[in-house]
Formats: C-alpha cells, structure tokens, sequence
C-alpha cells in the first residue's frame, strides 16, 4: 500500500495536475482534491487497511501515516462525508493524540472527548428546515437603496442631536 501511495502522490498526481491545470470541477475542488478524494474512496476504505492498521498498530510505515495525513487534510465537504469519518478514526489510530471533526482521539477508533460539533451542524440544519442555499445572497438596487435608507436613518436617530441631516432619510422627517 505505501509504494502504490507514493507512485500516486509523487508521479501520478503531480502529472494530473500538470496535464488538467485548467479544468474546472464542480463544487469548487481541484483536481488535485479531487484525485486525492477519490484514491481515498477507491482504493484506501475499499481495501481494508483499517483491519491491517489494527493488527500492526506499532509499527504503521511513514509512508501509510504519510498517506493518512494527507487524505485527512482533503478539505471536500462540511459537516465531513461517512468516509471522511472512517479516514479520521484510521488516522487516530496511527496519530495520537489527534483532534478530529467528532472529538480527542488518545491511540483507539473512538474520540475520548466527544466534540460538540455533530450536535451544531445538526442543530443548524433544523433550524434551517434542512435547506442550502445554492447561491450567494444578491439584492436588486432597489433593495439596496432600501436597506441604506434604513441604516441611515437608525444612524441619525442614534447620533440624535448631532446628525448633519443631510441624508434623504433626514430631509423626510423634517
């Protein structure tokens, strides 16, 4: 597993990069993420590294921690994916302490302090109604010229006495 890794990361990704420097991918990911996401996918959770991460624990190659580290730094989604998650309880296992998106690893697959993080996200997605907002926020200029309408006016009301009313809000009230 160590030689397959480091023909990916030291040959094979450099040159994707290089012949795909101007493709676009979706959701903002690079192709080197996106190489990286999919190694992690195809090839680290579907062989199964975390039975051969356990039984050798003490001795785990530089190169397979090499290869942990760095598909765990693959920033691709947020709250992270069910694989994202397996790869962090592989990691803790081979890194520790490490701090990861569920809690404190100390050396097992279970974080010893639990985070609060799962709760926020859940939480945050209730209050949401579990909608995501697949755009940026835009105003229409009539809208804009409403708001600082608005925030100019509660800018004269706080200042009171000493507003220079010279806004349009201003020279309403008057």
């Amino acid at each position: 597993m160590e030689e397959t890794w480091e023909d990916f990361f030291y040959k094979i990704l450099p040159l994707l990069d290089a012949c795909m420097v101007h493709v676009k991918t979706r959701e903002h990911l690079t192709i080197r993420q996106t190489a990286l996401i999919s190694f992690r996918d195809l090839v680290v959770l579907k062989l199964d590294t975390a039975g051969a991460i356990y039984s050798a624990a003490d001795i785990i190659p530089p190169g397979i921690k090499h290869m942990l580290l760095i598909l765990q730094n693959v920033k691709d989604q947020y709250p992270p994916c069910k694989n994202k998650l397996k790869l962090e309880s592989l990691v803790a296992k081979v890194v520790s302490p490490f701090l990861g998106f569920t809690g404190l690893y100390y050396g097992g697959e279970e974080p010893v302090v639990l985070s609060k993080e799962p709760q926020l996200v859940t939480r945050q997605r209730l209050s949401d109604g579990g909608r995501r907002i697949s755009r940026p926020f835009s105003l229409q200029p009539k809208q804009l010229e409403t708001l600082n309408e608005m925030f100019l006016s509660a800018l004269c009301k706080q200042k009171g006495d000493h507003c220079t009313k010279t806004h349009s809000c201003c020279l309403k009230n008057k």
